[in-house]
């Protein structure tokens, strides 16, 4: 049985600052899914609509193939390379998601750069969702404290 003196140690041992880094780098890909999904939801990081569609054609046959947007809105998703060519570069404190794929330059110049970044309630969805799960759990593997209901 651990002393309160060992789990004070333990605590000592603690460098949020790495937990967090480590913690992003292991759930990157559901962070990029997050992102996908607020994209095919017709959202920008500031949580206004990515655009409209022009063509009332076009904009039907979208909304066949997608109406979580909502129907004319712009959901970025064709054949679904630009998304599948997402990346999230952590850094620092930030973070910072692009695309390899050609297309990423004009849509950011046709809809703005704030096609890429996450709105507060898909941040808030990915934090408690698999972020801190996942520092709960390096935070263990480090101090053997666990948590319970935090």
């Amino acid at each position: 049985m651990a002393t309160v003196l060992d789990m004070l140690e333990n605590l000592a041992k603690i460098n949020i600052d790495k937990i967090v880094k480590i913690s992003m780098g292991k759930t990157s890909a559901k962070m990029i899914l997050e992102q996908k999904n607020q994209m095919l939801s017709g959202k920008k990081s500031n949580n206004k609509l990515i655009g409209k569609y022009k063509s009332k054609i076009y904009a039907e046959e979208k909304y066949q193939k997608n109406s979580k947007a909502g129907y004319g809105n712009v959901d970025l998703r064709d054949t679904g390379r630009f998304q599948d060519s997402i990346t999230l570069d952590i850094g620092g404190e930030n973070y910072e998601f692009d695309s390899t794929d050609g297309k990423t330059e004009g849509l950011e110049a046709k809809y703005s750069e704030d096609i890429f970044g996450l709105t507060d309630d898909s941040k808030e969805n990915y934090i408690n969702n698999a972020l801190l799960p996942e520092m709960q759990a390096e935070i263990k593997e480090i101090t053997g404290l666990s948590f319970k209901n935090v």
